[in-house]
């Protein structure tokens, strides 16, 4: 995939509306899969889970909506939905999150109103 002319890899900060916008106003399609991760972190350290995965989605879909990006696919987690005591989560479950990690990822999520065509993958 690393060869095809349609795909690029950007290194930046995501919360740097600067660092987006360039490569945003360039794609047709954005994925984003940069975030904060892991829970017990979050509780320790919940600033930077705040502004990479609030904020940075923000500053993504801004963009996205600016240069007219078809589509936005941001990819979640299914730690959004808190804790399941029996079977699975399916998308269509109500989000219940129940750690600064899992808040900020459904808080990021709720940008998706912002643009047109989006695609969440949790």
């Amino acid at each position: 995939m690393k060869d095809d002319p349609r795909f690029a890899f950007i290194k930046g900060d995501i919360r740097n509306a600067n660092d987006v916008s360039g490569p945003v106003e360039e794609a047709d399609i954005v994925i984003n899969f940069a975030a904060e991760s892991h829970v017990d972190r979050s509780i320790h350290e919940p600033e930077a889970f705040i502004t990479t995965d609030v904020m940075g989605v923000y500053a993504l879909v801004e963009a996205a909506k600016q240069y007219g990006v078809e589509k936005f696919i941001q990819i979640s987690t299914d730690e959004v939905y808190g804790d399941v005591p029996e079977g699975l989560s399916v998308e269509t479950d109500p989000v219940s999150p129940n750690s600064p990690y899992s808040a900020t990822k459904t808080g990021g999520n709720f940008w998706r109103a912002r643009i047109i065509a989006l695609m969440e993958c949790r």
